[in-house]
């Protein structure tokens, strides 16, 4: 669908974010940032995949869009959603919501009502991102629980 998906994935995630702020501005910078420190990297990679793979990268960059996804490339996978491996994979991003979201009200704080203020709830919940942290990872380093056969 697209050839970065994992940027897109990261700009959805920052822009999500921004959009907390309720500011175009900070929905602007965000973009510009992005734009910025991404365009750099894509171009990097892709004259390293044409470098190692030639021709076969080229045919495959022809018909894959760089960032905004071409739906009717979508296909069924070959093996189900697992939550268990998702949660295995991705549970820094998951864990980094809640902080980043404090973060974003501590600013606005600041911005908005020019004061420094920690909202309890929002301590309270970004104490709870990290305790699901802490735990997932020794979930992940000292058993098994989340490991998927074939995965």
């Amino acid at each position: 669908m697209v050839r970065h998906p994992l940027y897109l994935g990261n700009l959805v995630i920052w822009f999500g974010i921004s959009l907390s702020v309720r500011n175009v501005w900070s929905c602007l910078v965000v973009l510009l940032v992005f734009w910025l420190y991404y365009e750099r990297i894509i171009y990097a990679e892709e004259e390293f995949l044409e470098t190692r793979f030639g021709q076969r990268f080229l045919q495959w960059a022809r018909r894959t869009p760089t960032f905004i996804p071409r739906w009717r490339n979508w296909r069924r996978p070959d093996l189900p959603f697992s939550f268990r491996t998702a949660l295995k994979r991705e549970y820094h991003s998951i864990s980094a919501v809640l902080p980043i979201f404090t973060t974003s009200d501590i600013i606005e704080d600041l911005f908005v009502e020019r004061r420094l203020e920690l909202d309890p709830l929002w301590g309270a919940l970004s104490a709870a991102g990290g305790v699901f942290y802490l735990v997932v990872r020794f979930i992940t380093k000292r058993t098994e629980w989340l490991h998927v056969e074939g995965r």
